[in-house]
């Protein structure tokens, strides 16, 4: 994904990007998940699930697990234009998160 933007908004940063910037370096976020596109009815774009944890185990501090599961999907049963995730694709994504480990090509472990 690309994000365009003014000069103006990379040099002053912005209260939300504060915000943003202060959660990860206080180690808040343990993990983000990219779900599908097509599973939301006002919206084709792909959503994300941010897991926050301020209490993260000794063996998650310091890390980022980002789950690509954006092929975890099948088509929606009754409406033509929508993905859904089948109960297999949402056990593969928890058991996943529950890992924590950089070891397939779902996820990846960031410091």
């Amino acid at each position: 994904m690309t994000t365009l933007t003014l000069l103006i908004a990379i040099t002053i940063p912005t209260p939300s990007e504060l915000i943003r910037k202060a959660i990860v370096n206080d180690d808040f976020v343990e993990c983000v998940i990219l779900l599908p596109e097509k599973l939301f009815y006002n919206t084709g774009a792909p959503g994300a699930i941010i897991i926050f944890n301020k209490q993260k185990p000794e063996e998650r501090k310091g890390k980022i697990l980002f789950i690509n599961a954006s092929n975890e999907y099948e088509k929606h049963p009754e409406v033509r234009k929508l993905n859904w995730l089948g109960e297999e694709h949402i056990e593969r994504i928890v058991k996943t998160y529950r890992e924590f480990e950089d070891s397939d090509v779902l996820k990846g472990c960031f410091t």
